[in-house]
């Protein structure tokens, strides 16, 4: 009788605590459960693949964001225009299907005419100049020019400055240039930019460039060494000239409905992985540059250093450009962007 009370007693214990065990399983499953629902979701688009420098900023973003939210906020990414091109990921932004995304300057200088001004040829001479400015007041003004439309700045992330590269002959002056015909993007200041120095642009889809160097069908093209080096141009180009000509910033824009939804403690997250992650992506892009000249010349190219005389004989062509963009960008806003690159 003791041997059979025994049993049961013992059968019972093990019953009770097995059906505890199933308890927290249960509870467990249910507050994963409650945080997948409260978890607030950024989808985060960009046009560029996830080999780029860019795409390496925007996975140190999530990763920060994440980590620092314990995974309260999850983010998404989108690359290689998943989720449209940037003038897409804007109007996307806007509609709240995306939530945040690296739109170019032209893109967005659709919409708020201040971007203008990175269009503008031979603003920047210098990293250094470009970091003081784009972390100045005036570089923060252009960065959050969209508020009163719905969009938030978070930071500049980079694609670095355009160098020209071309077929024929090495490019030291304005006259080098004549005759030349350029790829250039669909862009009316850049096209003036290239009529004034002479050229002969041509507006053209990146994705059919390659081909129309291949064939002759244009002689030239411009862009940041990374970008050259990872289309093989120095297949079809002989020359480049570190011409410097513009620079690329690559602003990270998120949609202010969204931060407005967040908690000040979640958007404060934001903000700083936004911060973060640009540091991250321009030390990294940086590098990339370097090793990508010395790619260029280990294949052949002869690149040509521009002297200061002759870089200020470019600028001189240009003047008429930058002042007939000034209207756009307004005269007065372009003033303060002169003074605070001075």
């Amino acid at each position: 009788m003791n041997k059979l009370f025994n049993a049961t007693a013992f059968l019972g214990i093990v019953g009770i605590l097995l059906t505890g065990c199933g308890g927290d399983k249960t509870e467990t499953a249910a507050v994963s459960q409650e945080q997948t629902k409260k978890a607030q979701v950024l989808n985060v688009g960009t046009s560029v693949n996830s080999q780029h420098s860019l795409y390496e900023g925007l996975s140190k973003f999530k990763e920060l964001v994440e980590g620092e939210s314990n995974q309260r906020l999850q983010v998404n990414l989108f690359h290689s225009g998943q989720m449209g091109a940037d003038r897409e990921l804007a109007e996307a932004i806007k509609l709240g299907t995306v939530q945040a995304a690296i739109i170019s300057p032209s893109a967005l200088s659709n919409f708020f005419p201040e971007f203008t001004v990175f269009d503008l040829p031979f603003l920047f001479s210098s990293e250094n100049q470009v970091d003081e400015f784009l972390k100045g007041s005036v570089g923060q003004e252009i960065l959050n020019s969209g508020t009163s439309k719905g969009y938030t700045g978070l930071s500049y992330m980079e694609l670095g400055f355009r160098n020209i590269t071309n077929s024929k002959r090495e490019i030291k002056s304005v006259k080098d240039l004549q005759d030349i015909k350029i790829r250039v993007t669909e862009n009316p200041l850049t096209v003036d930019t290239w009529n004034a120095l002479g050229a002969k642009p041509t507006p053209m889809a990146f994705t059919e460039l390659f081909t129309a160097l291949q064939q002759g069908t244009v002689d030239a093209q411009e862009n940041p060494y990374g970008q050259i080096a990872a289309s093989k141009f120095y297949e079809v180009q002989k020359y480049l000239s570190k011409t410097h000509h513009t620079y690329n910033p690559a602003p990270f824009i998120i949609g202010k409905k969204f931060m407005d939804s967040l908690s000040e403690e979640d958007r404060q997250i934001i903000l700083k992985a936004g911060a973060s992650a640009a540091e991250h992506q321009v030390k990294i892009n940086r590098k990339k540059e370097t090793a990508s000249l010395q790619l260029l010349i280990d294949n052949g190219m002869v690149v040509t250093e521009l002297t200061p005389e002759e870089l200020n004989g470019f600028r001189q062509a240009v003047q008429s450009v930058n002042e007939k963009y000034a209207d756009k960008i307004g005269k007065d806003f372009m003033q303060r962007v002169l003074d605070a690159v001075k």
